[in-house]
């Protein structure tokens, strides 16, 4: 496990609970795709784990 990856789970939980959470113009286009609500991401953003950065996913509409 990388050194900086609890402190990014740190800040990130800290804005998500604190509501204070930017989600860019293509994130919420994707996350419309999937249905989900700015709720859902900040719920998800909140509920991250050391164990969710195992495995890198691509996006199947932009391949990053």
């Amino acid at each position: 496990m990388p050194r900086w990856l609890t402190r990014v789970l740190a800040r990130i939980h800290a804005k998500s609970a604190d509501g204070s959470v930017h989600v860019t113009t293509k994130a919420q286009g994707e996350a419309r795709a999937l249905r989900l609500s700015s709720e859902d991401v900040e719920s998800l953003l909140a509920s991250l784990t050391v164990a969710d950065f195992d495995v890198r996913f691509l996006s199947k509409d932009t391949a990053e």
